[in-house]
């Protein structure tokens, strides 16, 4: 089975490469814009009722190929999958 998918808007970020970008977003106070092509609008409708929002995104210039990584601040590579333990 093939997965398709269509984005249905763009983010823009403050933040033009990975080195000048966070670990994680929630150590930044930038903000990034979120822009829903008009097409998609209706499926929005009712958006201001609600404060929190799940966004998916694709990052375009990531490495697709890569099933194991060092993660920041280790030095032992690791599966891609496994989640970062707190």
């Amino acid at each position: 089975m093939d997965i398709k998918l269509e984005p249905i808007g763009i983010i823009r970020s403050p933040y033009t490469n990975k080195n000048n970008s966070p670990r994680q977003g929630r150590y930044s106070n930038e903000t990034s814009v979120l822009t829903v092509y008009k097409k998609y609008m209706d499926g929005i409708e009712g958006i201001d009722l609600h404060s929190h929002y799940m966004i998916f995104y694709w990052q375009d210039h990531a490495t697709r190929n890569q099933l194991k990584v060092v993660p920041h601040g280790k030095t032992e590579e690791r599966g891609c999958f496994q989640p970062e333990l707190l």
